[in-house]
């Protein structure tokens, strides 16, 4: 696979011996080719999430889904109201 623009900037930073090792294990758990892939994504993700005023597609549609558990938790809570209210004496 070629590289259409080659990286040719270094961005250097320490870690703690826990640091790495936990990096490593996010690292292969997410199925990166690398640490230095894996990293490069979560620093480019993370730049894109705190430059845009704007929330992304993607955190539009986590929020969506959120609130869809949201309503079913509620709808299924007042279910639970109404049938105690029917079956506690006046």
């Amino acid at each position: 696979m070629s590289i259409l623009k080659p990286r040719n900037r270094l961005v250097n930073f320490r870690l703690t011996d826990e640091e790495f090792a936990y990096l490593r294990e996010a690292c292969g758990a997410q199925g990166a080719r690398s640490i230095s892939d894996f990293a490069r994504s979560a620093v480019l993700r993370q730049a894109d999430r705190s430059g845009s005023s704007e929330p992304s597609t993607q955190a539009l549609a986590e929020l969506h889904s959120m609130l869809s558990q949201l309503e079913a938790r509620v709808g299924q809570l007042g279910q639970k109201i109404d049938a105690a209210a029917e079956t506690s004496p006046a």
